[in-house]
């Protein structure tokens, strides 16, 4: 599942593209069947916290699987969403109650999003994007803020999520990791 936070003109193509892309799709059933223009496309999130773009977004013919305003869903109930997108990534607690995400020691941030692609510069968008991004989960920096980017302890020590930048793959640099301090 990957998700686009920002959903102006360079995310709105990226719905689109990771639509449109081979990849992971599960196999539709009688109750969710899948749209006959994105049979093998990622399932993908739109996130933003402006209504405006999230219709426009809504109305494409490539259009995303969930989206999210930002500004009005929690955390919490934003990975409740994502979640029920992929029957095999169940939301549940330790003790197989349905439970929330966010909490420190949650079993379940594999319930998360995969892969999520910030393309704004917004940076509340940076940390919600964080939130819904699973363990071990890819976070592709597209979007750059004035004032740079802040992260959790939680985020570093406990998530250990490839952070990438688009120039990475210009530059031949590997991929930022964060691990667990020994």
């Amino acid at each position: 599942t990957i998700g686009i936070i920002g959903l102006g003109a360079l995310g709105h193509l990226g719905v689109q593209m990771a639509k449109a892309m081979v990849g992971p799709r599960p196999v539709a059933t009688d109750s969710s069947p899948t749209h006959p223009l994105q049979p093998k496309g990622y399932i993908v999130v739109g996130v933003d916290a402006r209504p405006e773009p999230i219709e426009m977004t809504k109305s494409l013919a490539l259009a995303p699987d969930l989206c999210i305003n930002a500004a009005t869903m929690s955390v919490d109930d934003a990975l409740v969403q994502i979640s029920a997108l992929d029957p095999k990534k169940p939301l549940r607690g330790l003790d197989g109650v349905p439970q929330t995400c966010a909490l420190f020691f949650c079993s379940d941030l594999d319930a998360a999003l995969a892969a999520c692609f910030v393309v704004n510069d917004v940076p509340a968008s940076f940390q919600y994007a964080v939130d819904i991004l699973a363990r071990h989960g890819t976070f592709v920096l597209v979007g750059q803020p004035e004032h740079g980017v802040n992260f959790t302890f939680k985020f570093v020590s406990t998530r250990i999520i490839t952070l990438v930048h688009p120039d990475q793959h210009r530059t031949g640099t590997s991929s930022l990791r964060t691990s667990r301090s020994s």
